[in-house]
């Protein structure tokens, strides 16, 4: 297990976001967690321009996934703010977005307790002061490269 913190601005938020993610590959599970508003959309879509996609990359909040093709293959960035059960989650298809086949950032992932299996990489943002703490915790068994300049 690897891990690192960081007190970030916004600006070190993207950097964080945009090293780790050159470092993804199909099938790992980023958890998202923190407070609202302390960057964990910010993050995603950091990490989704560093892999490559150059269209919008719109906020999941409303419409609950958002998939794109990035040059590291293909990404699903859901939002599980708004689910108010287990069962919603079945009913949106997690399980085939969970398949090894896609990257997933999931943010609000203590909404998928019981359904999700264990992140690979986690994220926790919260706020202090004008900035934010930024911790990732790496589970995976491969070499991964947490030191990011900012």
């Amino acid at each position: 297990m690897n891990n690192r913190s960081w007190l970030v601005d916004e600006n070190g938020l993207r950097t964080v976001a945009r090293g780790i993610a050159t470092q993804l590959q199909s099938g790992d599970l980023i958890f998202l967690s923190g407070d609202l508003g302390t960057g964990k959309t910010t993050f995603a879509q950091a990490a989704t321009r560093a892999m490559g996609f150059e269209g919008v990359v719109n906020s999941p909040t409303f419409t609950l996934i958002e998939t794109y093709q990035t040059d590291y293959g293909e990404l699903v960035h859901l939002d599980l703010y708004r689910l108010e059960s287990l069962m919603e989650l079945e009913n949106i298809g997690i399980r085939d977005y969970l398949d090894g086949q896609f990257i997933c950032f999931i943010e609000w992932p203590q909404k998928g307790d019981g359904l999700l299996p264990a992140a690979d990489i986690i994220v926790d943002l919260e706020y202090a002061g004008d900035r934010r703490r930024l911790g990732v915790t790496v589970r995976t068994g491969r070499a991964f490269d947490l030191e990011i300049s900012q």
